[in-house]
């Protein structure tokens, strides 16, 4: 798998892991897969160019509006809506909240994506997609 990525500055080679730093047009023109912060995010053109093939897969986990996530979203198999982490910021995992605090979050993740490959079912639904869960 061949992973680019855009970020309004080029990380370092030590940080970016094998990614390649392309212009956020070449990313929107290369992916298979989007996984974008919504604030920058038309949810109606995303909704638009996953029915019409130009992107397969996007993964939200920040939304403009919490509980007003676009229908198109929800109802498609190939979007994963996600609770907003922001806990892994630097700044808030130094001052507001603990490393254990994050442990936890990232195991409740791993756990509720065990559960649903074993048993077919969540730990923690997003509300929004409570109808696709009952579908695992």
């Amino acid at each position: 798998m061949n992973v680019i990525y855009h970020n309004r500055a080029k990380s370092t080679a030590d940080l970016d892991e094998g990614a390649k730093y392309v212009e956020f047009d070449e990313l929107l023109a290369r992916s298979d897969v989007l996984s974008p912060l919504n604030g920058v995010l038309d949810q109606d053109a995303l909704v638009e160019a996953i029915a019409d093939g130009s992107v397969w897969s996007a993964g939200l986990g920040v939304y403009q509006k919490k509980l007003d996530i676009h229908p198109g979203l929800v109802s498609k198999s190939h979007v994963c809506l996600l609770p907003h982490m922001g806990i892994s910021t630097v700044e808030i995992s130094s001052s507001r909240w603990s490393i254990e605090t994050k442990y936890d979050m990232e195991n409740l993740t791993i756990s509720n994506v065990r559960q649903a490959l074993e048993n077919g079912t969540l730990r923690n639904v997003v509300i929004e997609q409570s109808e696709q869960a009952e579908c695992l």
